[in-house]
């Protein structure tokens, strides 16, 4: 019996994680094609919420899904862990402030202004950067050996995103943008990417 339950764990951790690169992959084509993401803007924002939630939500859901657990950082995994995930869930919080839920949407009121100070003033995508570290520290903190294999994939997913979005960015802000790519040469995480 308890073979069957840790396989259906397994078969749920790939699902989320397919979920979740499907939904990078079908993000990478609604950023790469004008037509599709103007349809994408014309739904809900309660719709428009879910496709951000499908990006994001996954990397903060694989760490809480029973499986193998590492022990090679030994007492300092949980402390570690909830100081990393505190850490990102204030630059989530910070980044939202600034920005709103859905970074990507212009304002109501037409105003198109870069922003680039707070946390955007040392990376570029400051809530994939939440993500990723709020994936680390709950991966850190539960020893979760399957959500920590998967972070360096997000990583990279994130990576390609971000690349893809600035070409939609660099279309809607212009030299605005640039200046600001120029300045802020991080996109993810401080001195590495």
């Amino acid at each position: 019996m308890t073979d069957n339950v840790g396989n259906i764990w397994i078969n749920v951790f790939f699902v989320i994680v397919a979920i979740n690169v499907l939904s990078f992959i079908a993000d990478y084509f609604l950023e790469s094609i004008p037509a599709l993401q103007a349809r994408f803007f014309k739904l809900s924002r309660p719709a428009q919420q879910s496709a951000v939630v499908l990006i994001s939500g996954p990397p903060l859901i694989l760490p809480l899904i029973p499986q193998p657990h590492f022990t090679f950082l030994g007492s300092i995994t949980k402390p570690l862990g909830i100081i990393i995930f505190i850490g990102a869930c204030i630059v989530e919080v910070l980044a939202f402030a600034k920005i709103g839920f859905i970074p990507s949407l212009i304002p109501e009121d037409g105003k198109k202004e870069v922003i680039d100070t707070g946390v955007y003033g040392y990376v570029r995508h400051p809530i994939y950067s939440g993500v990723i570290f709020m994936s680390l520290g709950l991966s850190l903190y539960f020893s979760s050996i399957h959500a920590l294999a998967y972070l360096p994939v997000a990583v990279a997913l994130f990576s390609i995103l971000t690349v893809v979005e600035e070409k939609g960015l660099v279309t809607d802000y212009g030299d605005a943008y640039i200046r600001y790519r120029n300045k802020n040469m991080w996109r993810l995480i401080p001195y590495v990417i």
